[in-house]
């Protein structure tokens, strides 16, 4: 692990991010589950909003675990290979976590309507529903964070050596 203080924020975000992608996929992967079995009490004009941020927050929580995976390695050999790997699967990841929180907004639009009810009837289910969204909108922002950090203060660059050195035999011991 890097010592420098500017890498362990890199460090402490994507732990933060790790744990957030775990926690979203297990919460998504339940109401999934209940969308399956058709066992989810919704009116009908919020299924296909509900079953697209479960949808999209799944597929943003896998591309978010290969994120952190590249982002381990980048803290692991912090070169701008590993750099360019980490900041592109991080704005994926992004893109993705934008488009659910676009969802998670939809979803709070609908859920606070003028009649102070909720859409959603079944209080086990409105709260995995707004643990999701709020999720979803904090890792947007915590993504976001882990791209700025990546691109702005890691830095190591990779010196890759030239014909001349590769063929030129190094003594060392001397």
């Amino acid at each position: 692990m890097p010592a420098d203080p500017k890498h362990k924020l890199t460090v402490l975000v994507t732990g933060i991010n790790f744990a957030l992608f775990l926690c979203r996929a297990a919460v998504a992967g339940d109401l999934q589950n209940d969308l399956f079995d058709d066992t989810l009490p919704m009116p009908r004009m919020t299924a296909p909003i509900i079953s697209a941020l479960v949808q999209i927050s799944l597929i943003a929580c896998t591309v978010g675990f290969a994120s952190v995976m590249s982002s381990m390695l980048h803290c692991k050999k912090w070169n701008d290979i590993t750099k360019n790997v980490a900041s592109g699967v991080g704005v994926i990841t992004l893109m993705l976590c934008i488009l659910s929180a676009g969802y998670c907004a939809k979803y709070f639009d609908l859920e606070l309507n003028d009649q102070n009810e909720s859409i959603i009837k079944d209080k086990d289910t409105r709260q995995k529903m707004s643990a999701l969204a709020y999720m979803g909108l904090f890792q947007m922002v915590t993504q976001l964070l882990y791209v700025v950090l990546v691109n702005s203060i890691t830095e190591g660059v990779v010196a890759l050596p030239t014909q001349e050195e590769l063929q030129t035999p190094k003594i060392t011991g001397v």
